[in-house]
């Protein structure tokens, strides 16, 4: 996959990583891995989590390669019955859009998707996978291959937790006899994002795992770093 710069140079995907690598050249992201650019959507910037060595770097090393034809910078936005109503501003001034939820949830759907295509690798995804299997039972493993998500409760709140690849963490509790409710979904990008999505720039089962871990490790901690939506917030992916 080749990219072409603002300024019309070409550069491959093992230069761009060559690139990334030299700005963010630390121990910690050795082990984690970078946070890189996705080359397949040129509107929607990595943001770096807070903390990240060389955050700074990279990110102005992704926006000097791919030429921002963004003028549009967002304001606020709110629910009115089963719609979004987004409030921008560009050169001319305010102005406002009103898009329904299921099509937000579409749009974010096909972006978030073609964005972790140009940012990261199937082999990576893979074994990350193998990984997880690592943390979880053979029942969940299986549940997590065959359908992108597992059930487990916290010993210490009981709240059941179902975790989902490329997808905010649902935190559950019972709601009658055959029933649950959802209290929340917990969004969390541990390295960073791709502004605008629900994609983050490590591969979705590492999320996943990062999710579960904190979880079991610290579930305060958890709760505190996550963003929280609601389940008709469409954001929440449900």
């Amino acid at each position: 996959m080749n990219i072409v710069t603002e300024n019309g140079t070409v550069l491959t995907l093992e230069q761009i990583q060559q690139g990334i690598m030299g700005v963010t050249d630390s121990e910690e992201l050795k082990l984690f891995g970078r946070p890189m650019p996705s080359l397949t959507d040129m509107n929607h910037p990595l943001v770096v989590a807070n903390r990240v060595p060389g955050k700074e770097k990279t990110e102005s090393f992704g926006r000097e390669i791919f030429k921002d034809t963004k003028d549009t910078k967002y304001v606020n936005s709110w629910d009115v019955m089963g719609h979004e109503v987004i409030v921008c501003r560009d050169n001319e001034g305010l102005f406002a859009v009103r898009m329904p939820h299921a099509h937000w949830r579409l749009k974010n759907l096909m972006q978030s998707s073609v964005l972790r295509f140009g940012a990261v690798t199937w082999k990576a995804e893979v074994k990350a996978m193998q990984r997880l299997a690592c943390y979880v039972s053979d029942p969940q493993y299986t549940t997590y291959v065959l359908n992108g998500n597992f059930i487990e409760t916290s010993k210490r709140s009981g709240i059941k937790y179902l975790f989902r690849k490329g997808a905010p963490t649902l935190a559950l509790k019972p709601d009658g006899e055959e029933s649950m409710k959802c209290i929340a979904a917990l969004c969390l990008h541990p390295l960073g994002y791709y502004e605008g999505t629900s994609a983050g720039c490590m591969t979705p089962s590492d999320e996943v795992i990062a999710h579960l871990v904190m979880m079991r490790g610290d579930e305060h901690f958890f709760w505190r770093k996550a963003n929280q939506h609601r389940s008709w917030d469409a954001r929440s992916g449900v």
